[in-house]
């Protein structure tokens, strides 16, 4: 009897001594799958942050060159000021001197300061350096009419959409579905419709259209220098206000 209870006691201590064992490795098991989770969240959380660092320096970068770019605009429109201004100071002197042509003169000087507004709306009305010409509304089918799509079906303002085609040399764009940018040489392979049927307003330019469903507001691609279309009319106004005086 003595034999069999210490066998007892001996099997009960050896089962309790497999069944810490296995809960010992379960433990273990379990922490290093918490230790793996704990990796992964790090490497996402860098991963995340590098993204956001990556995305602050484009938009910082974006900011700097619109401000970059306005800083141009305003020194532009202050040197044709003060030039107009000396411009119209020296036709009042030449009034002064010619009643007879004083009419005339200040006639001039009218269309003088005209041209000057209508250049400096220019020049903010349009940084990129593009112009373009509205074609027409046409539809448009899965194997698409212009084929090439510029920002994966995001949304696209229409400068940006004509700098990337002149870029591309592309001649023709395509805004569609309120600002997605197609772009191609040819179109119109499914046919022109009525314009009332592009009537979606462009989801970043609401005073715009972008087409609709399946209808492309085709645009053409034409680039030009602001600056030396304002110089070219300055000179223009400048040999009217010589012919006069």
């Amino acid at each position: 009897m003595k034999i069999i209870a210490q066998r007892k006691v001996y099997y009960e201590r050896r089962r309790i001594a497999w069944k810490t064992l296995a809960d010992v490795k379960r433990k273990n098991a379990a922490a290093k799958q918490l230790l793996m989770k704990i990796k992964w969240a790090k490497m996402a959380a860098e991963r995340a942050r590098a993204n956001a660092d990556r995305a602050l320096k484009a938009k910082t970068d974006r900011l700097n060159a619109t401000l970059r770019q306005q800083k141009i605009r305003e020194q532009i429109k202050d040197r044709k000021r003060k030039a107009f201004q000396i411009k119209a100071k020296e036709l009042c002197a030449r009034q002064e001197n010619n009643k007879d042509d004083a009419d005339d003169i200040m006639k001039t000087a009218a269309e003088v300061m005209t041209n000057v507004e209508e250049m400096n709306a220019a020049a903010a009305g349009n940084v990129k350096g593009f112009k373009t010409e509205y074609v027409g509304c046409f539809r448009d089918r899965g194997k698409r009419d212009l084929p090439v799509l510029f920002g994966k079906y995001k949304k696209v303002k229409r400068a940006d959409c004509l700098a990337e085609a002149k870029a591309k040399n592309f001649k023709y764009i395509g805004h569609q579905y309120g600002g997605e940018c197609w772009m191609s040489n040819t179109f119109g392979k499914y046919g022109q419709v009525n314009d009332k049927e592009c009537k979606m307003p462009c989801a970043l330019e609401k005073d715009l259209i972008c087409g609709g469903g399946w209808r492309n507001s085709v645009w053409s691609v034409t680039a030009f220098d602001p600056m030396e279309a304002r110089i070219k009319e300055a000179k223009e106004v400048n040999e009217s206000v010589k012919g006069i005086i």
